[in-house]
């Protein structure tokens, strides 16, 4: 115990309620770091698009569409910048391929 007088302020923060989760996302982008048959561009994107998706929480597949779109306009320059042009049209494909997305979206 401190015996420190606590601020009124400070009586209805619960430090618990923080969340803290850059820890996963770096663990994770660890793990894809270690993948041998995917290339530095793949993983490169894969990372923007994850961490993309983990701040935006996309709940249900109905939502994906609009954040392709999201994704796309926000990141447009480092997609750009970084030649991952390729990686998010093979990133569509493969949305494509699973009825993530269709032609009127």
């Amino acid at each position: 115990p401190t015996c420190l007088k606590i601020a009124a302020d400070d009586l209805e923060y619960d430090s618990d309620d923080d969340v803290d989760d850059e820890w996963q996302i770096q663990r994770a982008e660890e793990l894809m770091d270690e993948f041998v048959d995917v290339t530095s561009k793949e993983k490169t994107f894969m990372k923007l698009w994850n961490r993309f998706v983990h701040r935006h929480a996309i709940l249900a597949d109905f939502h994906i569409p609009e954040a392709c779109g999201v994704f796309a306009t926000h990141y447009a320059k480092e997609l750009c910048t970084q030649g991952l042009r390729d990686e998010l049209l093979f990133h569509m494909f493969a949305l494509w391929d699973f009825n993530l997305i269709n032609r009127e979206q």
